[in-house]
């Protein structure tokens, strides 16, 4: 390490890292990447270099940014993979923190130089194979294969994240070190953020981020029918991303042939900070996914902007997102398939707008006391420590 500086925090004794983060296929400030695991570490005095897809070299919010020429499709995928591995072995970084499995090959290599090298795990990226148009018995022996492969890799890294238990418990035979970092909302970094901004004069449902049939948007846009059979006014408010660029005006076209589209808003992205004010001015949020392997696991990150605002929630009834709603009381359990399921959830909050309050007042306040980003990287940071330090003692001896 260059740095022998040492704190005394929260009853263990810490010291200063240099940490590199590394994506391929990651936008260069992605909010999981960029905003939480690389800012948040920068914030706690450590020395942070993220390398990614960008036009330059610059600092940005004290992370070096180490860019990677921007690539599409394959390219992106090979070649932007070795150039990442490339230019992290310039890097004399204490800890090699990966964040995507196209990374794989590249940072078992650099693993097996005597490297510290950590993986970030998203999502569990079997599903992709089921996705593929092949025989049943051929996805089988592919997503078999990968996940042999993928658990050969881990169990020679020093260490794994994961963003559920139950993503984790995949791994827990081949992991060294485990540690789970929800998707949840940095709240430290957001203390200018407003999010008592007045709400719509008309009552609406909002889903943001990227907008496609594997989210089920068209059943929700069905869903509005029926809503407003009883509520009139309600709106449905689509912001974000479209999956493909064309999905908007297929949701558009939809609306109009049901008689909805005068109810249906249809939004682009805006600043990162900007959306949590825009997603706050509405009144319930929505989190649908199709039913998949990764869906089971995993936890969006906009379950938790949506707590973080204030609104009362609908969700899936996946493992991980049932544990906190349940848990937290912030929200309701539909089936996004069935169009009348979404309606009949919305139409309870929609009915009891002292129960809708409620729920939204308990996913801030869970949001506030428990799952932020500030809670969570203690945990992450601990394990960086504990595997440098490993590290330094067995090269002593």
């Amino acid at each position: 390490m260059d740095t022998e500086v040492f704190i005394e925090e929260s009853g263990i004794w810490r010291f200063e890292m240099k940490i590199c983060h590394i994506t391929s296929m990651h936008r260069n400030f992605d909010d999981r990447v960029f905003e939480r695991a690389c800012r948040a570490s920068a914030d706690e005095g450590h020395n942070v270099t993220l390398i990614t897809t960008h036009d330059k070299y610059e600092t940005v919010g004290d992370v070096k940014i180490v860019p990677l020429r921007p690539r599409t499709g394959l390219k992106r995928r090979i070649l932007s993979s070795l150039d990442a591995f490339r230019k992290a072995l310039t890097i004399k970084a204490d800890i090699y923190h990966f964040h995507d499995p196209d990374l794989l090959p590249w940072m078992l290599i650099l693993q097996l130089m005597g490297k510290n090298v950590v993986y970030d795990i998203h999502d569990n990226y079997i599903v992709r194979f089921y996705e593929w148009n092949l025989p049943h018995l051929l996805r089988d022996r592919f997503a078999a294969i990968y996940r042999g492969l993928e658990n050969f890799c881990i169990s020679r890294f020093q260490g794994i994240v994961t963003t559920t238990e139950s993503m984790g418990e995949l791994f827990e035979k081949s992991a060294h070190n485990r540690v789970v970092i929800h998707n949840v909302v940095y709240v430290e970094r957001m203390q200018d953020i407003d999010v008592s901004v007045p709400r719509h004069t008309h009552p609406d449902l909002v889903i943001s981020g990227t907008n496609a049939d594997s989210r089920n948007s068209r059943k929700i846009v069905k869903a509005l029918k029926i809503i407003n059979e009883q509520f009139p006014e309600v709106k449905l408010r689509f912001i974000g991303r479209y999956d493909p660029e064309s999905y908007e005006q297929i949701l558009s076209d939809l609306a109009e042939k049901i008689g909805v589209r005068d109810n249906l808003i249809l939004e682009g992205m805006v600043p990162w900070e900007e959306n949590f004010t825009r997603m706050s001015r509405s009144h319930i949020g929505c989190v649908f996914y199709k039913d998949n392997l990764n869906n089971r696991v995993t936890t969006p990150n906009r379950l938790y902007e949506y707590m973080f605002c204030g609104l009362p929630i609908l969700v899936d009834d996946f493992p991980e997102l049932r544990k906190i709603v349940t848990e937290t009381n912030c929200g309701i359990i539909v089936d996004s398939s069935s169009p009348r399921s979404i309606a009949d959830g919305a139409l309870q909050l929609l009915e009891d707008p002292e129960r809708a309050m409620i729920m939204g007042c308990n996913g801030r306040e869970a949001i506030l006391n428990k799952y932020n980003f500030k809670s969570e990287l203690c945990g992450m940071i601990r394990m960086y420590h504990k595997i440098v330090q490993e590290h330094r003692e067995s090269n002593h001896y």
